[in-house]
């Protein structure tokens, strides 16, 4: 007895010497490829899946069911949370500005009038960034046709960033990243768009076929996963949330979009094939947030979209504040920004009683409002609040409005008189496709309501980056 179980405690301990070992020295990726969709909603992935998509759904791991976890639900949100694996609370960014109280003024969130175009007010490290921590030998990569979507996916510390400019029908940078190399250059007087079209282009596909273009470029150019050390390339792709802003994400113009994606991705993954090998590169597929059917229209109709003009809004609590409090006493209005979810009142000057009853009874005239659910103090939600846990976590201690609310279900603020939008935490808006394909990932169809913040640390993972958070470990084969 005593000889079998010495026997069999010396094989199981080789058994695990030597899977551990494997284990250990399993390589990884050479090449990480994050590709954003701006405004790619969950039910949209399924829609044209001959190529790309359907290869993303067939042989990747393909979470359905993922949400983004906070508001407002808008391009510069959504790529910061992914590229960080942060809420908004921890990374900062709330939208395209914020109202900075220090300065008493209105911040726009990636432009300095000092230092230019810059990911200045990023307050977390992006994955490029911690990649770049642990091998400055790895390049990292970041290339949209937004600049919010370069700047912000790629970090602080990536080697360049380059987004479609429509002033010059090319792919710019900005000083913060250095010139342009000569490659990047080349590639621009090859592709430059012509005058008619600058403007126009950005809701057309071929903005997107263009960005892949540049991105393969890039790889080429780059030697990008050409060696053992881990290479990371952000992409974002912005044709279909500009298509969808016009004409809505059930039109036909979203339709020959959807399909023209397809088509390139599948030609894209092929060129991967080629020139890294299969085994060597992680792709993951995602969306920065989805979008309200457009208004009138059948699906529109379906959940109740309404358009509301967010300026009248604003308008209304401002003629509210005033019929009941008076002017304030510096400035003429009291509403100072406006930036949905969030308000910020003229209450600077104010001692912190008087501020407090102010803030509360903005929040109580908004409440008041048609077409608004709750508004509250941003100090003190209730957790009892409709999504109050998304907007707990989507509040920066020095960034968020004295008041935040939550508008209606199929209520579109906007300022424009057509179209469509997003921004809410409704399932319409937050509700988008993850995809991994590649090294290190196993294929499935994982049912499960996964987050978007969970895909960086996922991927730091498989690269072997520290960066703590929850993962899609149903995706893990390691």
């Amino acid at each position: 007895m005593l000889k079998f179980t010495m026997r069999t405690l010396t094989t199981l301990s080789l058994l695990f010497f030597f899977s551990a070992t494997v284990f250990a020295e399993e390589p990884k990726p050479k090449l990480a490829v994050v590709i954003v969709i701006d405004q790619l909603r969950g039910d949209s992935m399924e829609r044209f899946t001959s190529q790309g998509l359907g290869r993303f759904i067939r042989d990747g791991a393909y979470f359905k069911n993922a949400r983004h976890g906070h508001v407002p639900t808008f391009t510069e949100v959504g790529h910061a949370s992914i590229a960080t694996g942060r809420f908004p609370k921890s990374h900062g960014i709330i939208g395209e500005e914020f109202f900075d109280r220090k300065k008493n003024k209105r911040v726009l969130t990636i432009e300095d009038k000092d230092l230019g175009t810059g990911p200045f007010r990023l307050n977390s490290p992006t994955l490029g960034d911690l990649l770049k921590e642990d091998s400055e030998a790895s390049t990292v990569v970041s290339i949209a046709g937004k600049v919010e979507a370069a700047v912000l996916q790629g970090g602080k510390k990536a080697d360049l960033a380059m987004w479609y400019d429509k002033k010059t029908g090319r792919f710019i940078t900005s000083s913060y990243y250095g010139k342009l190399p000569n490659w990047a250059d080349d590639w621009n007087a090859e592709n430059e768009v012509i005058e008619k079209r600058r403007k126009s282009i950005r809701k057309h596909p071929h903005l997107d076929q263009l960005t892949l273009s540049l991105v393969r470029r890039a790889i080429e150019a780059l030697d990008l996963g050409a060696d053992d050390v881990a290479d990371l390339l952000m992409v974002s792709l912005s044709a279909t949330d500009l298509i969808g802003h016009t004409w809505g994400p059930f039109s036909d113009e979203m339709s020959d979009q959807l399909k023209r994606l397809d088509r390139e991705l599948g030609s894209f993954l092929d060129f991967l094939d080629y020139k890294i090998g299969s085994d060597d590169y992680v792709v993951v597929l995602t969306g920065d947030h989805g979008v309200l059917p457009l208004p009138r229209s059948p699906k529109g109709d379906a959940i109740g979209a309404r358009r509301v003009i967010s300026k009248d809004l604003r308008a209304a609590l401002e003629s509210d504040l005033k019929a009941e409090l008076g002017k304030p006493k510096k400035g003429e209005d009291w509403v100072v920004a406006w930036n949905p979810p969030h308000v910020n009142l003229n209450i600077a000057s104010l001692k912190r009683r008087e501020r407090k009853r102010i803030i509360g009874r903005a929040a109580a005239l908004l409440t008041a409002r048609e077409e608004i659910v709750w508004a509250q103090p941003a100090r003190s939600i209730p957790g009892s609040r409709e999504f109050s846990k998304i907007y707990l976590r989507s509040l920066p201690k020095n960034r968020a409005g004295d008041v935040v609310f939550l508008w209606k279900r199929g209520v579109l603020l906007t300022e424009y008189a057509g179209g469509t939008g997003h921004g809410s935490p409704y399932d319409y808006d937050t509700h988008v496709p993850i995809a991994l394909l590649g090294a290190g990932v196993l294929a499935g169809r994982y049912p499960r309501a996964a987050l978007t913040v969970e895909i960086a640390p996922t991927l730091a993972r498989i690269l072997g980056v520290k960066l703590k958070g929850k993962l899609l470990k149903e995706a893990l084969s390691r």
